[in-house]
């Protein structure tokens, strides 16, 4: 009894060190690759979530990208007593001043996304659109040239934009292949619809020399089809 009452007194405490080392399980050997990195491009920053994750795996320089204006306040209050933290508040797409149909979901904006949701529905119960907006997109390498930023200081592009990853990465460039690392979600199925598969994103990497580092699984629909955290590598600045 004695036992059971100081687990539930330190009920809080308990839950908090659980998620701590589920992250570090999952997410903190995966991530490995950031350790004391020159600098990261987050793309789909959210709140800037990752933001504690960042600064103990030592990176040096964030920048935050994120779509969402109402979403994008927060993430600049979040950020601003971190070193070297800057935000920005684009949709960031292939096409370059394009008007963009940008849905934003009910789960804080988490699964917002320019395509209509599709599995992601019945993966995640009560999973919805509660709004849509009307965004002008701007593509990832007019963003680098326009806010001067020096790739040799940024070596990992990171993307969580909810099917868009290939949207993202053909709006690059020429300049994707400066990068060293690039981390991302991909599927087998339509989580959203008409999304990129998973094997189509890794033939487009391949063009420019990215390879297949690890993947963890992070979903699996009726079918045994699975979502992925992606991480590739540069094959020709890594050897």
């Amino acid at each position: 009894m004695a036992i059971l009452k100081f687990f539930f007194k330190n009920y809080d405490s308990l839950v908090s060190n659980i998620i701590r080392v589920i992250n570090f399980l999952i997410f903190g050997r995966f991530d490995n690759f950031l350790k004391n990195a020159k600098g990261i491009i987050h793309i789909g920053a959210n709140e800037g979530q990752e933001r504690e994750h960042y600064k103990k795996l030592g990176v040096k320089r964030v920048i935050w990208i994120e779509a969402d204006p109402e979403i994008y306040k927060l993430l600049l209050s979040n950020i601003k007593k971190y070193k070297n933290n800057k935000a920005f508040n684009f949709l960031v797409s292939d096409k370059q001043k394009t008007k963009v149909q940008f849905n934003i979901a009910n789960n804080n904006s988490n699964s917002s996304s320019i395509l209509d949701l599709k599995e992601a529905k019945k993966l995640y119960p009560g999973l919805d659109y509660e709004k849509s907006i009307f965004l002008k997109s701007k593509n990832l390498k007019n963003i680098i040239y326009k806010k001067k930023l020096n790739l040799d200081n940024f070596e990992s592009l990171i993307l969580d934009v909810q099917g868009a990853e290939l949207k993202v990465l053909k709006g690059c460039g020429h300049l994707i292949s400066k990068f060293k690392y690039i981390k991302l979600e991909a599927t087998e199925f339509e989580m959203y619809l008409h999304n990129p598969s998973y094997l189509s994103i890794s033939k487009y990497l391949f063009l420019f020399g990215f390879k297949e580092l690890k993947k963890v699984t992070i979903a699996i629909n009726h079918k045994g089809e699975k979502a992925y955290d992606v991480l590739y590598y540069n094959s020709r600045l890594i050897i």
